[in-house]
């Protein structure tokens, strides 16, 4: 299957298309999309200035097509506050928001309203890194990112990601779809 399929699949899922089924590990849900498509994701909800509530969204998608399977990861940043117009975007990951060195730092894709990853390296090195950290007793972990390069100041996107459950939520998903 080709990337812009995954990722355009990866575009309706995080624009309100139905699930058939939900399960919950913690805050994650893992939600069977089709009989070939499911996805494990994590909202952070934000209360905006408005009254209104914003949300930020970690992602990952596994897709069967013809006896293959591919397996994605996306960000999808707080509505409003993403307007970045490179081609790559690093995504730093560390266990504190203010942390002065990462412990994983990624190049990210970007879809100009979302982000994503393409390498199974990396979406490998991100599900490692947020079993590990929950493992070992982490409660969160943070994703930081640039979100404006239009001549303004960088505006930083700060995503915490609640860590319970995610290992639950990685195997249920691993035993739906054997993605990796």
């Amino acid at each position: 299957m080709c990337r812009r399929l995954l990722y355009a699949i990866l575009g309706l899922f995080f624009s309100g298309v139905a699930a058939t089924a939900t399960d919950r590990f913690g805050e994650w849900s893992l939600d069977q999309l089709r009989s070939n498509v499911v996805t494990l994701s994590y909202t952070q909800s934000t209360p905006l200035e408005d009254n209104n509530v914003g949300t930020a969204e970690l992602g990952f998608i596994c897709i069967e097509k013809d006896g293959s399977r591919n397996f994605g990861a996306t960000l999808l940043p707080l509505e409003g506050a993403f307007e970045n117009a490179q081609d790559q975007l690093v995504v730093l990951i560390h266990k504190g928001p203010y942390y002065a060195s990462p412990d994983l730092s990624q190049k990210w894709q970007n879809a100009h309203d979302y982000l994503f990853l393409d390498s199974q390296d990396e979406i490998d090195a991100l599900v490692g890194y947020l079993k590990t950290n929950e493992a070992n007793g982490e409660k969160f972990v943070y994703l930081t990112f640039s979100g404006d390069l239009f001549g303004r100041p960088a505006m930083l996107n700060l995503i915490t990601v609640d860590l319970a459950e995610v290992s639950n939520g990685f195997a249920a998903l691993q035993n739906r779809m054997r993605c990796f």
